[in-house]
């Protein structure tokens, strides 16, 4: 199924089969995806801000967030370092 870039912003998917389904860049803001089958469904980019997903089949490798860098870990402080006095 290709729904990529799709607005289904709160729109009632409970109980739906998007197995399977391209929803890269979808808006799914705010929908019910409750009970929904997700399963092997392609995420990137959709927007899943405040969706429902209360016992949606999603495996863990679903959603891939690579969208953004959290050096948070990184404890070095590579800009005073680098100056010189």
């Amino acid at each position: 199924m290709n729904l990529v870039g799709a607005d289904l912003s709160y729109v009632d998917l409970l109980g739906a089969d998007l197995s399977l389904a391209n929803l890269s860049g979808a808006n799914l803001a705010g929908a019910n995806l409750s009970e929904a089958n997700l399963e092997g469904a392609y995420l990137w980019n959709a927007n899943l801000l405040g969706a429902k997903l209360d016992f949606a089949i999603m495996p863990d490798d679903t959603i891939n967030d690579h969208s953004h860098g959290d050096d948070s870990d990184d404890d070095s402080d590579d800009d005073s370092s680098d100056n010189e006095i």
